[in-house]
């Protein structure tokens, strides 16, 4: 219908990638590679962008980016849902218990926080399946179990962030040991798992050799300790249990005080599974028939609380669990909170239809008194931030009074026999899907109707027509690219490679300087990175006004207020294929060799290394250059045609990668190497004496894929040889079943 997300990563980093996806998909090629992001860069290995996950291909094929987006993550939707139904039932959930447990999973607190991200919102799929696939593996010896296992973790891995993955299989982990603890058994089926979980790695081994080599080349794989503990739950805040506004009245907003005291946002921090949900969890924990089951989701919820809390209360054990394996890999340890989410749902769903008897009434209530009690006494607390005294500030009055309400309903429907009664057995679903959609909607997450801004801004409209030959400067991050406009700086929300970085430093100096009516201050360096235009905040010479533009809606939530727009064309924009006829000179890091390469002269052509490459070019460099080489042609910066007589080196203002390659036409590969703060120059060495013409294509293919395509075929070969067995299985069973 078009009611989305809106703004934020969505607009900015999301969206504009799969539109790259979709553009590749459309002229039958995989998502290797783009231009169109900076400089360049190895869009397969931006995970996020999914290119191996199989259903994108599908559904972002058949609906395009905007229509695409919003399906997925529906069709996940209906996929967790009937994973928690079928979960929930293996441990004795009745039908309502089910429904009430799919509600809080798809409606609770990290859904809520998350719904903007896709790939978030997929892993919620896949979590609950890799959890079947292992209960119907350890007891009952069903080789359903050992694909389904394969299946999600698979999925997981390639579905856009690793993350999930890392969560779900430590969680697994965790399950597996609570399981086979005492039961020796069920320790005969570990070989199994581990064989489903090989066959995953295999599966997924394209996305994660593309992401490892290339999270390695931009320094994501060495994080300070600092940005690894970022974004965890501070502790106070599971007051929203049981009073949720709390934290969506504070003054400040999402990124106010209180949220910077704790080192989060509350973009990243929100636990809240419903009244009712609370109460069932509380009763299915009690459930003296589950109890073995019951043990299992409290150990679970146990260790996702330890983990997601950790940097507030012990930076040491936090710093200690980060190297473990696997552990110190990705950011945002509030996100082990959907174990926790996910085994309240479960956990619910159990004691649905459950009576509530003495011991967790005792605990429900001793928990909403001293709820109640946090709240009183953190009302009006004062912090000091930055020698600031700020108040902590939130509607007391109305938090207080729909907590109580909701509990007080919840206590009333929880003592009921709804076994019984068919009047609670609606109104109870009821109440509890008006509370969870409602906080669900009412989160930070900005929801409202779509605008097709592609076809409706006019300002955009303006670069269609040449689009391929534009690059789009200015505070609009990556959403050019989803008209196939280049942005000069390219926004990824984590390292990117290091011309794509200080590129966009340049360009955020650009717009500093708009604000202030500084026109042209940094058109020379505009125009060195390749901007054809800017797209100002203020008027300045030779800029066409754009009252009320709809681009304006995307930009204002990062700008502030934004009525109108301007374009500016950048005159002479230098060309993005040019010969060396310079000198080579060197620099002690990459970003001294931009720089350098930035402030030089128009009419110098200089190749800049940093003393490494320097050193190593020197072995390559055997034969004189020629001066004198010219370019033919170039088609889109992927075939270059060279007029020479001898060796020659061709710049490029794009993104060096070891995955791109570079081949003349009697396929003979080309030496490629990095320059001028990691841009690409080729070395063609030649052995002609009279003039010649010399053709140069480029294409990016990894090393890595040439192995693990193989891999990954083989896995998905070795899981369809697992279901065999059960399909003959099933054919011979019916067969004799037939009467006669």
């Amino acid at each position: 219908m078009g009611y989305e997300v809106t703004g934020g990563d969505p607009d900015r980093f999301f969206r504009p990638l799969k539109a790259e996806m979709v553009r590749n998909i459309s002229n039958w090629k995989l998502p290797l590679w783009s231009d169109l992001f900076g400089f360049g860069m190895p869009l397969a290995a931006q995970s996020e962008v999914g290119a191996f996950y199989v259903p994108h291909y599908f559904i972002y094929g058949t609906f395009g980016t905007e229509a695409g987006y919003r399906v997925s993550m529906v069709v996940h939707q209906l996929l967790a849902a009937f994973f928690i139904w079928k979960l929930s039932g293996r441990f004795g959930a009745d039908q309502l218990g089910r429904m009430i447990a799919i509600m809080i999973y798809l409606y609770g607190g990290f859904p809520t926080i998350q719904a903007s991200k896709e790939w978030a919102i997929l892993g919620m799929a896949w979590l609950p399946c890799a959890f079947l696939g292992t209960e119907i593996w350890l007891h009952d010896r069903d080789r359903k179990g050992l694909i389904l296992l394969s299946l999600s973790l698979a999925s997981l891995a390639l579905i856009g962030h690793f993350q999930m993955a890392q969560i779900t299989s430590l969680g697994l982990f965790f399950w597996v040991m609570s399981r086979i603890t005492g039961r020796p058994k069920l320790v005969s089926a570990c070989p199994g798992l581990v064989l489903a979980i090989v066959t995953a790695i295999f599966i997924a081994s394209p996305q994660l050799a593309l992401s490892w080599d290339y999270a390695r080349s931009v320094g994501a794989t060495d994080r300070s300790f600092s940005t690894l503990a970022y974004y965890s739950y501070p502790i106070i805040s599971f007051l929203e249990f049981f009073f949720p506004l709390w934290t969506r009245t504070l003054v400040g907003g999402p990124e106010g005080a209180y949220w910077t005291l704790h080192s989060t946002t509350q973009f990243e921090a929100c636990q809240f599974v419903g009244s009712c949900g609370l109460v069932f969890s509380v009763i299915g924990l009690f459930r003296k028939d589950f109890r073995k089951e019951s043990m299992s989701l409290f150990g679970l919820a146990f260790i996702s609380i330890l983990l997601s809390t950790m940097p507030q209360w012990s930076e040491s054990g936090y710093a200690a669990i980060l190297k473990f394996p696997g552990m110190g890999l990705f950011r945002c340890p509030g996100r082990y909170g959907i174990l926790l989410h996910f085994s309240l749902a479960i956990l619910a769903a159990i004691g649905v239809g459950e009576k509530l008897t003495k011991a967790p009434m005792v605990i429900i209530i001793a928990l909403f008194i001293f709820s109640l009690y946090q709240l009183f006494r953190i009302s009006g607390i004062e912090y000091f931030i930055s020698g600031m005294r700020i108040k902590l500030s939130f509607h007391l009055t109305e938090t207080l009074a729909e907590g109580c309400i909701l509990f007080v309903i919840a206590m009333f429907l929880t003592t009921r026999k709804l076994k019984v009664s068919r009047f609670w057995q609606v109104a109870l679903p009821t109440i509890i899907f008006c509370e969870m959609s409602y906080f669900y909607l009412s989160g930070p997450t900005r929801w409202g109707q779509s605008i097709d801004v592609i076809h409706t801004s006019r300002l955009l409209g303006k670069l269609a027509p040449a689009r391929e030959t534009y690059s789009l400067s200015g505070p609009v991050d990556n959403l050019p690219v989803s008209i196939g406009v280049r942005t000069t700086a390219a926004y990824f929300g984590v390292n990117m490679p290091s011309a794509n970085e200080l590129a966009k430093a340049i360009v955020e100096q650009a717009v500093q300087l708009d604000r202030q009516g500084r026109h042209g201050d940094y058109d020379n360096y505009l125009r060195k990175i390749g901007a054809t235009h800017q797209l100002q905040l203020a008027s300045g010479p030779g800029a066409e006004l754009f009252p009320n533009d709809s681009l304006s809606g995307v930009i204002a939530p990062l700008q502030g207020r934004v009525q109108n727009l301007y374009l500016r064309k950048i005159e002479g924009t230098e060309n993005a294929i040019n010969l060396f006829n310079g000198e080579i000179q060197s620099a002690a890091n990459e970003k001294d060799a931009f720089n350098q390469w930035l402030t030089q002269s128009n009419e110098k052509n200089n190749l800049i290394m940093t003393h490494k490459t320097l050193n190593d070019f020197k072995h390559i460099l055997s034969k004189p250059l020629d001066r004198e080489a010219s370019v033919a042609s170039a088609e889109e910066s992927d075939r270059v045609r060279v007029s020479h007589r001898g060796s020659f080196i061709l710049c490029l203002r794009k993104t060096f990668d070891k995955g791109l390659k570079a081949r003349a036409k009697d396929n003979q590969e080309v030496t490629i190497f990095p320059i001028n703060g990691g841009q690409t120059a080729v070395l063609v060495t030649s052995n002609e004496k009279t003039p010649t013409t010399s053709e140069i294509e480029f294409y990016y293919w990894p090393d890595s894929l040439n192995l693990t395509l193989p891999i990954a075929v083989s896995g998905l070969i070795f899981m369809m040889y697992l279901g065999v067995p059960l399909i003959s299985y099933r054919i011979r069973k019916q067969s004799i079943s037939v009467p006669g």
